[in-house]
């Protein structure tokens, strides 16, 4: 019986992984560049999942102040008065 060298360990070794840092001598990307690109994006992304929860839940609160108004009631918002004192001033 003829003995199997081991072709898949050398060409496993002459291989390049892609996801290794040193793929090539003349690899001229720039990974802070696009590491500050892909913060900015998060953080894009990030502002606009606020910004779209904050207005949902404002139309939301709109939405159930119109059906109360629609409704007939009267005190479907609570309206804030000055606080009174203790002391009480009339005019003659």
């Amino acid at each position: 019986m003829k003995k199997r060298s081991a072709p898949l360990q050398q060409s496993s070794a002459r291989r390049t992984d892609a996801w290794s840092p040193d793929r090539s001598q003349n690899d001229d990307t720039d990974y802070a560049q696009r590491h500050f690109a892909n913060l900015v994006a998060v953080a894009f992304i990030l502002i606009l999942a606020i910004a779209s929860i904050w207005t949902i839940k404002l139309m939301l609160e709109h939405e159930k102040l119109q059906a109360c108004i629609d409704s007939g009631r009267r005190d479907c918002q609570a309206i804030d008065a000055p606080p009174r004192s203790g002391t009480r001033i009339f005019n003659r």
